[in-house]
């Protein structure tokens, strides 16, 4: 059964992005997947069926329970874009409305299964559940390079827009990404920039 825990406060979250920066790192020989929340090897348990959203933190921004992904030796992330590439409001409106048609990008080492952790709001929205899953090595997807990269650089495009510290890494990482797509010189899809928060080498908001 999976277990609940409370949304971690601010300081530990930031805390902990540092360590995922440097001591994580994507395999040179990297395959890609991406795989639908509908469709996650789950081992234990399965994705909460989530009641009303709290008035309170209907459109509450960055959202205290916003879900995040984490993968042993790689990259992953939720993509949470749009069809035009921009990314979605990280509030719980969002989730509860899309989630349910949202997808885990990943880049691992080739031939290996992934093995991560997906954390997800609890049902009644008090909480939050980890949930273990896997994914196997044939479901790898060259199409899915380009979700990836995409996800990633809205990811920390968010991130650098929160206004928090680790600018400077959010907009080199975000940078990155879009020149793997090879839109060195486009526009943030995510609109003018501002600054932003989080870890994306091994875990993704």
């Amino acid at each position: 059964m999976a277990h609940r825990f409370h949304a971690p406060t601010r300081a530990i979250v930031l805390a902990g992005l540092f360590v995922c920066a440097v001591a994580s790192r994507a395999p040179a020989a990297s395959v890609f997947y991406r795989v639908p929340l509908r469709e996650l090897k789950i081992k234990d348990g399965q994705l909460p069926q989530l009641q009303p959203v709290p008035d309170e933190m209907r459109f509450q921004e960055p959202c205290r329970v916003w879900p995040w992904v984490t993968v042993a030796g790689g990259e992953a992330y939720l993509d949470m874009t749009n069809a035009q590439g921009g990314f979605l409001p990280r509030d719980a409106n969002t989730w509860a409305n899309s989630y349910d048609t949202r997808a885990l990008v990943i880049r691992a080492e080739q031939g290996k299964d992934v093995a991560g952790t997906l954390v997800v709001p609890a049902a009644d929205w008090k909480g939050m559940v980890p949930l273990q899953f896997t994914v196997p090595a044939r479901a790898a997807n060259d199409e899915a390079r380009t979700a990836f990269y995409g996800a990633k650089a809205a990811h920390y495009q968010q991130l650098l827009n929160r206004g928090g510290p680790g600018a400077a890494w959010f907009r080199h990482e975000a940078r990155a990404a879009r020149m793997a797509l090879g839109h060195v010189h486009a526009r943030p899809a995510g609109g003018p920039q501002h600054l932003r928060t989080l870890c994306g080498c091994a875990m993704g908001w």
